[in-house]
């Protein structure tokens, strides 16, 4: 959810700012003047495929998940590494 929010409340607390976007990874709008002027997005670190195979190992219980939560989640690593995996077509203008 973004959420709009003005300049100057940003500098006043803006170490609380920081801490709500890398927590909640909500998007901040600052505003001036009732204008966007500027935007605080979170930085969310990327998965290697090893990473989320640890991952899987982790969640690949009956205490944490359920078997049709387990599949639903191998199905989706699945599509996802489908997806990524196939040539990318180059266009030469």
């Amino acid at each position: 959810m973004n959420a709009a929010i003005s300049v100057e409340e940003a500098g006043k607390n803006l170490d609380d700012l920081i801490t709500s976007v890398s927590f909640t990874h909500d998007e901040q709008i600052l505003m001036r003047d009732g204008l966007p002027v500027a935007k605080i997005v979170p930085i969310i670190p990327a998965r290697t495929m090893g990473e989320i195979a640890k991952l899987w190992k982790r969640f690949d219980d009956e205490r944490t998940m359920s078997l049709e939560e387990r599949n639903a989640f191998a199905d989706d690593i699945e599509a996802g590494h489908n997806l990524y995996n196939k040539p990318v077509p180059y266009r030469w203008d």
